[in-house]
């Protein structure tokens, strides 16, 4: 597939208190003909001992031409949760869309909390707007997936899909830690997990996506049907050393399946190798795929895993 690069959209740094850098995971809905909100999540300062919390918040956009802005959120639209709760310090967006009799916006999201041994565990929540996606409430204060025997370290960056009258989710498992000589670093895979009725999940325990490097990371996969197939998208990296310089840390990838479960690496797609200089020049990472009125925009992150916003590329040829 050929696509081409359209530019950064956004860059969060210094809007607001609550949004001083980081719009990590664009994720977006369309909310009417002509407007496409982009969720992401975003951090305040630091604290003094170096650790963040990090909200979710939104842009709005133009549906057929994503560059214009039109309204920045001046508030988080889901905001941490209690203490002692699996997401007391971190709340990101994986995806959204109205239920099926179109009143609410249900949310899915990784929340995280933070760790002794390990930096952090993360695991889905589920969360539901009634004001059009303005604003966020959680179902409860537990986990809507948490971890199990097939899932013991960490879950993240859900995707779900509606298909054939069943319910799919693809998402990141921790496989193990590793000590990089400094800190423990996750590597995870995509698994997969199939639903009759939405809410009880049948979790498939292999990974579902094979890996092109050793102690492969892959996040955020992204599916779509196009041209008769199902087409995924994710983000890989090493799981040490990827914070070293152009080129070590997260690029897009993607993957083609006929059935949802049985998924072909495909090459590198053209268009969407890094720019020579500029925003993204050392790192793609957490690509979001949707078709508009026939166009495909693809939403990812750039350099510092998103430290200074998010662009989009548009499908232009296959």
């Amino acid at each position: 597939m050929k696509w081409s690069k359209r530019g950064r959209i956004f860059d969060p740094r210094d809007r607001y208190p609550f949004m001083r850098h980081y719009a990590q995971v664009p994720t977006p809905m369309r909310i009417s003909r002509d407007v496409l909100r982009i969720y992401f999540t975003t951090r305040p300062r630091a604290h003094d001992d170096g650790r963040f919390i990090s909200r979710t918040a939104y842009i709005d956009v133009q549906a057929h031409d994503p560059s214009q802005i039109i309204d920045i959120a001046a508030q988080p639209s889901f905001d941490c949760g209690n203490a002692g709760t699996f997401d007391e310090f971190g709340v990101m967006p994986g995806f959204v869309q109205y239920d099926q009799q179109g009143q609410k916006v249900e949310l899915w999201y990784t929340g995280w909390t933070r760790m002794e041994s390990v930096p952090f565990c993360t695991r889905i929540g589920k969360a539901f707007s009634n004001d059009g996606g303005k604003t966020f409430q959680r179902y409860n204060d537990g986990p809507f997936l948490g971890l199990e025997n097939s899932d013991p370290f960490l879950i993240n960056g859900p995707f779900y899909m509606y298909d054939n009258g069943r319910h799919h989710l693809w998402y990141a498992s921790g496989r193990e830690w590793l000590w990089s000589g400094e800190r423990y670093e996750i590597v995870y895979q995509i698994k997969h997990a199939l639903s009759n009725d939405g809410v009880h999940w049948e979790r498939e325990r292999e990974f579902c996506i094979p890996t092109r490097l050793e102690n492969e990371a892959q996040n955020r996969p992204t599916v779509i049907r196009y041209g008769g197939r199902y087409h995924m998208w994710y983000c890989y990296r090493p799981a040490l050393d990827f914070r070293k310089g152009r080129g070590v840390g997260y690029r897009l990838a993607h993957a083609v399946s006929d059935n949802l479960r049985t998924w072909i690496l495909e090459h590198e797609s053209e268009g969407l190798e890094l720019s020579d200089s500029g925003w993204d020049s050392e790192m793609m990472a957490y690509p979001y795929v949707l078709e508009v009125d026939g166009k495909i925009y693809l939403f990812y992150n750039g350099n510092y895993f998103g430290k200074e916003g998010f662009g989009y590329a548009e499908l232009t040829g296959e």
